[in-house]
């Protein structure tokens, strides 16, 4: 994943298409009801793929700061 700021309020978003696709399940899982558990693999990919954006919104933070 990575996270490139190119406004104020604007992100630019490259995510690898495992990124993408659990994406797209946890919001097809929430946009019919989110009936039923995750299972534990869905929820660890879950985990990292929250991490791995979060790690590189703080990059794109750091980026934009340091070219102030």
């Amino acid at each position: 994943m990575k996270v490139a700021r190119i406004g104020s309020a604007s992100f630019q978003l490259t995510l690898h298409g495992y990124e993408l696709a659990t994406l797209m399940a946890a919001v097809r899982w929430a946009a019919e009801g989110g009936e039923g558990e995750l299972t534990a693999d869905a929820r660890a990919q879950l985990h990292a793929v929250l991490a791995a954006y979060e790690a590189e919104l703080g990059r794109a933070n750091e980026d934009q700061a340091s070219q102030t």
